[in-house]
């Protein structure tokens, strides 16, 4: 139902992109504050998964990875065009969901682990709008901040069908690097099409009565569909 409903508004937004007037004034994006909406669905990774403390045997992961993701965010940001620097500066919430990874040790015993992440992250961006005769605006961006991986894990052992599940929430230094375009649909509304690297960090399952504990590198690709309002 949320992949449904993040496609259908995805695909309005673009639409609303691609049929937005060239009537709309260039100068449009130019004005100070601004707050909106993110759709975020992305190729998440969860990246170089490893195991401390395991049964023995071989460590590898199953599955699909990366997968599709889906997330939202909020945003506010203030553009310093008037102040002769083409500059925008923004503070931005974000929440995803649906990033679930399988992995298994070979032992003995052989033992399978199945992994449920949700991240939040607050984030804080720095763009560049490149000015140019039409509605549309090119931006390059970076932004560093914060991300909270939390995982839920469930470990099953695969001889004896036991099972433990651990949850672990991690908090973490996040940075990515952007791209895109905006573009004026109106005196009062600006969408925006682009595309982001973010690095969240590190995920962790915890350490089971067992001993062993699961880690990976949580990494996300983007395609960003957002819609703003200038103040």
């Amino acid at each position: 139902m949320a992949l449904r409903f993040g496609g259908s508004a995805a695909t309005v937004l673009l639409v609303a992109l691609v049929l937005s007037g060239t009537d709309v004034q260039a100068g449009v994006n130019d004005r100070g504050f601004y707050m909106g909406i993110r759709a975020l669905p992305a190729v998440s990774d969860a990246a170089n998964i490893a195991i401390a403390r395991g049964p023995g045997g071989t460590f590898k992961q199953n599955g699909d990875n990366p997968e599709f993701t889906i997330g939202a965010g909020f945003m506010v940001g203030y553009y310093w065009h008037r102040q002769d620097l083409p500059v925008r500066l923004e503070i931005e919430y974000a929440h995803r969901l649906q990033l679930d990874y399988d992995a298994e040790n070979s032992g003995p015993p052989r033992v399978g682990y199945k992994s449920d992440v949700a991240s939040d992250s607050l984030m804080f961006n720095a763009y560049v709008d490149f000015a140019t005769d039409t509605p549309w605006r090119p931006y390059v961006g970076v932004g560093i901040g914060w991300a909270r991986n939390e995982s839920e894990v469930l470990r099953t052992n695969l001889v004896t069908a036991a099972r433990a599940t651990r949850s672990e929430t991690v908090d973490n230094f996040a940075y990515s690097l952007q791209t895109g375009v905006r573009v004026a649909i109106s005196e009062s509304w600006v969408g925006e099409l682009g595309y982001r690297f973010m690095d969240m960090g590190e995920i962790e399952s915890g350490t089971f009565a067992t001993g062993d504990n699961i880690t990976a590198d949580h990494f996300s690709h983007d395609i960003v569909f957002g819609l703003a309002y200038l103040f």
